[in-house]
């Protein structure tokens, strides 16, 4: 059941990490200025050169990104459950990984922060938490089959 809570969460935050990106992409696409109100720097991290790999936004990277998180916590309701789990603990790695890297450019390269970046990275933050979590149950519970 608790399982069951987390994958609903999961699915809860990669909506939520859709949204995020998804208005940053629109942004990008359409040219308009960042609603930016609690911190100022928004428009200057989406404008700087940081703010692509090779002509690809980072924003429609992390559509995909969401999309697939997405897509992986639905599996965990089919019988794949164990290929959702495995997926998801490499993909809330990666997550937390490029999160981290994107907020030290942020810090170090630009100085300037922005807030849909931070929301971005506080997702990633969190579904690398449920991860973590799973692993550490499904370890507790194999050593209970163990024994």
């Amino acid at each position: 059941m608790i399982q069951r809570t987390a994958v609903y969460a999961i699915i809860a935050l990669a909506i939520a990490g859709l949204i995020d990106t998804g208005y940053l992409y629109l942004m990008r696409l359409t040219g308009d200025n960042l609603a930016c109100s609690i911190l100022e720097g928004c428009n200057v991290v989406a404008a700087s050169p940081y703010s692509e790999i090779y002509g690809v936004p980072l924003s429609l990277l992390g559509i995909f990104f969401y999309a697939a998180v997405f897509g992986i916590a639905l599996l965990f309701f089919t019988r794949h459950a164990v290929l959702a789990r495995k997926l998801f603990y490499i993909a809330a790695a990666v997550g937390l990984i490029l999160s981290f890297c994107f907020s030290c450019i942020q810090a170090f390269l630009i100085g300037a922060w922005c807030i849909y970046c931070l929301i971005s990275a506080a997702i990633c933050t969190v579904l690398a938490v449920i991860a973590i979590w799973m692993w550490y149950t499904d370890r507790l519970a194999l050593r209970k089959i163990a024994t």
